[in-house]
């Protein structure tokens, strides 16, 4: 899997198999850390990190969106 940039969405398998949809914070290769699509927003909204938690790559199942760049090269959900 290609290196996934922060503001990418993605679903990971989480226990009981159950599936949820998250964006990504960091990729730090074998771990990605994630958060919530509304703590994400937050973050961004007052200038700070988002909370996250790291899920292992080989939990992330899919990748259901690609952010856009902005021209300012952040990348934004």
């Amino acid at each position: 899997m290609k290196p996934l940039h922060p503001g990418t969405r993605v679903v990971v398998q989480a226990a009981g198999n159950r599936k949820l949809r998250r964006i990504v914070v960091e990729d730090r290769a074998e771990v990605i850390l994630i958060s919530t699509e509304e703590e994400y927003a937050s973050a961004r909204a007052e200038g700070r990190e988002p909370v996250s938690i790291g899920f292992r790559r080989e939990w992330v199942e899919q990748i259901s969106e690609t952010p856009r760049k902005a021209a300012h090269g952040e990348y934004r959900a």
